[in-house]
């Protein structure tokens, strides 16, 4: 079998939030339980092919289901979070109006490190600009948040890196499928 172990990282959830790490954990315990009862059964020289193909079969079908109850569960966790804090940074930054298309096209001339600058140092302008996009003079939301809301601004970044964590872990969960599908004698199991 070429499957190989997840990395420890990878198993760990390291580089992704804490909210994330018990769904990590639990996938990687699922997906090492079932390599090793797929190793267990292609070993199992008491039974018949057809035998074992209808337990790796049967592997099969549990293993996916488990897994992707694992991976949705993980998914609806990151969605719930991106959620709190997308409403948190909508909060943040308001809608724009008139007034800040005003302030802006003062700023429109200015370099954008001079309008970031001006933004970090008072809260009211920072978001008057930030309602506005950067060609008519205003400043990427993103600066605003990491300049007057750092916890969301981190809580953003976690929640881009848990999604980018869970989908190398969904290609990696995939891989088992794959060799499981391998491993089954469909000859065998049509029998």
């Amino acid at each position: 079998m070429s499957f190989t172990p997840m990395t420890k990282n990878l198993h760990k959830g390291i580089g992704t939030s804490p909210a994330i790490q018990s769904h990590f954990e639990r996938i990687h315990a699922l997906v090492a339980e079932d390599y090793r009862k797929l190793g267990a059964i292609n070993a199992d020289a008491t039974r018949t092919r057809a035998e074992r193909a209808v337990l790796v079969d049967k592997l099969g079908r549990a293993s996916t289901k488990r897994l992707a109850d694992a991976l949705n569960a993980a998914a609806a966790s990151i969605e719930a979070r991106a959620t709190k804090a997308a409403r948190a940074r909508a909060e943040a930054i308001g809608e724009a109006s008139p007034i800040d298309f005003l302030l802006a096209k003062e700023f429109k001339g200015q370099p954008i490190s001079e309008r970031l600058e001006f933004a970090s140092a008072n809260a009211e302008l920072g978001r008057s600009l930030a309602r506005i996009p950067v060609e008519l003079g205003g400043i990427d939301p993103a600066a605003f948040i990491k300049a007057h809301h750092p916890d969301l601004s981190s809580e953003l970044a976690a929640i881009a890196g848990d999604e980018a964590a869970l989908a190398r872990l969904a290609d990696y969960t995939a891989e088992l499928g794959k060799e499981i599908d391998k491993s089954l004698d469909h000859d065998a199991l049509a029998t």
